[in-house]
Order: structure tokens, then C-alpha cells, then sequence
């Protein structure tokens, strides 16, 4: 759970309710937390602290402080293994697409190459995505370029 898209994903289970809510499921995965299985609780991922979401907004990184005022990601985010999500214009930016290969599944395709090439990594399987065009290029073969 320390991809941010990967937390803002199991929010899905909770689509139909979003619509009452006045903070964003968008808001609690980019303050580290994710759902958990009671309806609208969400856990950070880094100290484990559980927040209540419901329909009043919410100010989560304050709820945060106030819960757990020493999480690592509260007090030092660029020092935890948290992977933030890059809106499209950021991922125009070459150390915008370098820094969404973490854990990059591809030894023979280096991420340095793929993100000079446009790309930038999806979290899902050897899937990377242009940041133009927004095609999917995946199952990398050994010889494959990121250039043709």
C-alpha cells in the first residue's frame, strides 16, 4: 500500500457512496491511507492509524496529526517508501515518469530508458503508458527498446 494509486484503488468498493461524501477518496489515499473492509474506514499505511470518512468533510491530514502525530509519512513523507501519483502535466516531466518505477518487475528494460522514452510505470504486471498518447505497451522481451 505504498503506491498511492494502489490505496486510492480500494476505495473502489465504495463508488456508490462517494457521491455524499465531502472528502475526496483522492484527499485520504494522498494523506497514506486506504479502505479497509468496515464501510468507511480507511487505515494509513504507515502508522496504522484508522479514520471514520463519512459524509461531514473531513480535514484528513489534521485527523492524522491528530491521531498520530509521529506517522513517518506525516513528518518526513520523502523518507518513507510512499510512491505519489503524478497528475498528467507532471508526467511530462522525465523525473516525474522515472520516480513511478519502483518496484519495477523488468530487469532486461531499464526504467531510466522507458521514462526518456515517454513512458511512465502503471503498478500493473511490465505495463508502462505513454505520457502523450496514453498508449499501453507491456510483456518486455529481452531486446526489446522503449525508443521503436
Amino acid at each position: 500500500m505504498n503506491v498511492e494509486f494502489n490505496r486510492l484503488r480500494t476505495f473502489e468498493q465504495w463508488e456508490h457512496a462517494s457521491w455524499t461524501m465531502e472528502t475526496s477518496f483522492e484527499e485520504v489515499a494522498k494523506a497514506g491511507f486506504y479502505a479497509t473492509e468496515r464501510f468507511l474506514e480507511a487505515k494509513c499505511h504507515f502508522c496504522g492509524a484508522t479514520v471514520y470518512i463519512g459524509e461531514q468533510a473531513v480535514d484528513i491530514e489534521s485527523k492524522h496529526r491528530q491521531l498520530n502525530p509521529s506517522c513517518a509519512f506525516l513528518l518526513h513523507p520523502d523518507r518513507t517508501d510512499n510512491v505519489r501519483s503524478f497528475d498528467a502535466a507532471e508526467l511530462k516531466r522525465e523525473e516525474c515518469r522515472l520516480a513511478t518505477f519502483v518496484n519495477w518487475p523488468v530487469a532486461h528494460i531499464s526504467p531510466p530508458a522507458l521514462a526518456k522514452a515517454g513512458f511512465y510505470y502503471t503498478f500493473n504486471s511490465d505495463q508502462v503508458k505513454c505520457a502523450w498518447c496514453e498508449g499501453v505497451i507491456g510483456q518486455w522481451e529481452v531486446g526489446d527498446d522503449p525508443f521503436t
